[in-house]
């Protein structure tokens, strides 16, 4: 496990970046009269809002479809509502067997085709089971015609998506570029007790300084970023985070808390993922 001391007056809450591809923990700590070292590290000065462990994602993919009604479903007409799944097999609506859309996703960056439109129309996406918006998505007129761009979905069991055609009908085909999901984030207290977090199943104290941090979701290709603190609270804990996959679930952190001396104590701490 690779270490870098980074002096208490250029640093009070100390952050850690660890990739979880290098197969090693990477600990950060704030302390007086060390010197800097190399490693991949990221640095807060402790201010709320230093990090930011609730933003979403973008996860580009190869372009696949989900849902074609050429092939199922028939033509849209005027004011017909149609909803669709994004996660797992979609050939039931004209789509690939698997695109690998994670079902926590919460937005899709999509192509759209108006397919042989029957006349001058438009077509409005929206997430499933929410109110239709104002804007329009794609606006086509006699002959068949592509647009991109994001659009929200509902997280969780399909169906995620909405579309709306209004005035003459069209096929629709629908393939995804990318997915946007939100970082993954607990602020757990020196008990073990979550206090607060996105995407975490469990957060438990293993024994002094010892703590597992497990999500929703398999973390084992991502980054690890944590600290000594509360990242709404000001000043950091002087001291150091030791962060590492569970070897037994990689669903999960294996946390390490130490003082300034190296010891094993109790702290509260952060840790946020990013897939």
């Amino acid at each position: 496990m690779s270490k870098i001391r980074i002096p208490r007056a250029v640093v009070v809450a100390a952050l850690v970046v660890a990739s979880a591809t290098l197969g090693a923990g990477v600990a950060v700590t704030a302390q007086d009269g060390a010197s800097n070292s190399g490693g991949s590290a990221a640095v807060s000065d402790g201010r709320a809002g230093a990090a930011s462990p609730t933003e979403n994602a973008f996860v580009p993919i190869n372009p696949c479809r989900i849902a074609d009604t050429r092939l199922a479903g028939g033509r849209m007409t005027s004011l017909q509502v149609r909803q669709f799944g994004m996660s797992g097999n979609t050939s039931g609506q004209g789509g690939a067997a698997s695109c690998g859309i994670p079902s926590v996703a919460s937005g899709l960056e999509l192509s759209v085709t108006a397919v042989d439109p029957a006349g001058s129309g438009y077509l409005r996406l929206y997430p499933a089971g929410s109110g239709e918006p104002n804007a329009t998505f794609l606006n086509y007129a006699g002959r068949s015609i592509t647009n991109a761009g994001t659009v929200r979905v509902r997280p969780g069991a399909s169906p995620n998506l909405q579309v709306k055609a209004y005035q003459a009908s069209t096929h629709v085909v629908i393939d995804v570029l990318g997915y946007y999901v939100a970082n993954l984030m607990a602020v757990v207290s020196s008990t073990g007790t979550l206090t607060r977090g996105n995407g975490v199943v469990s957060a438990t104290r293993d024994a002094v300084g010892t703590y597992r941090v497990n999500f929703h979701r398999n973390i084992s290709g991502c980054e690890w970023e944590g600290g000594l603190h509360d990242p709404g609270v000001f000043f950091g804990t002087p001291g150091e985070i030791n962060l590492a996959l569970n070897g037994s679930s990689p669903n999960g952190l294996f946390v390490q808390t130490r003082n300034p001396a190296g010891a094993l104590f109790d702290s509260e701490f952060m840790v946020s993922v990013t897939c």
